[in-house]
């Protein structure tokens, strides 16, 4: 690509926007195609290829995505035994309240929006705080270190907001 290569600009997609992305690459490595996966890929696709191929697998993204809209409201983010209802500002965990903190319960938020989507952490203090903490990045470690004390069964070992290392942190259901 001319000015930007695949993996920005699937970082500023992924920044923006949830839309279905496919990588379509000569770069056939594995490091490469999970590379492109952490950055937020639904498919990744190698060259050569052929044009059925690439439609089924442009379906499959389609109705994945059209599925998990159908089944999800505005106001509730479902990921694993989590549930965060937007409108009373509430996450349960297998139905039971979790009590987080207003920035607690914001920075999880962004984090289950797009799940399996590696965020640095001046992506989240952006996100939580405002542009203006973006070199704040302490406050991230911090907050990640409360919440997983509070969602995690064994904070010490994270399954749902594991550490990416060298990247940034995730959410897993």
């Amino acid at each position: 690509m001319p000015r930007m290569d695949g993996w920005e600009t699937c970082r500023r997609i992924r920044e923006l926007t949830d839309v279905p992305v496919i990588f379509l690459t000569a770069k056939d490595d594995e490091p490469d195609r999970l590379q492109g996966f952490r950055l937020g890929a639904d498919d990744y696709i190698s060259k050569p290829f052929s044009f059925p191929e690439l439609t089924a697998r442009i379906q499959a993204v389609l109705r994945r995505t059209r599925r998990e809209s159908k089944t999800e409201s505005k106001d509730l983010l479902i990921r694993g035994p989590f549930c965060l209802d937007r409108t009373r500002k509430l996450v349960t965990r297998d139905g039971e309240p979790l009590p987080l903190t207003p920035t607690e319960y914001r920075l999880l938020e962004v984090l289950m929006e797009r799940p399996g989507i590696v965020f640095s952490q001046e992506q989240l203090v952006t996100a939580v705080w405002g542009q203006e903490y973006a070199d704040a990045t302490d406050y991230i470690r911090r907050y990640v270190w409360h919440l997983r004390k509070k969602i995690e069964p064994d904070p010490d070992h994270p399954q749902y907001l594991p550490t990416e290392r060298g990247f940034g942190y995730t959410f897993s259901a």
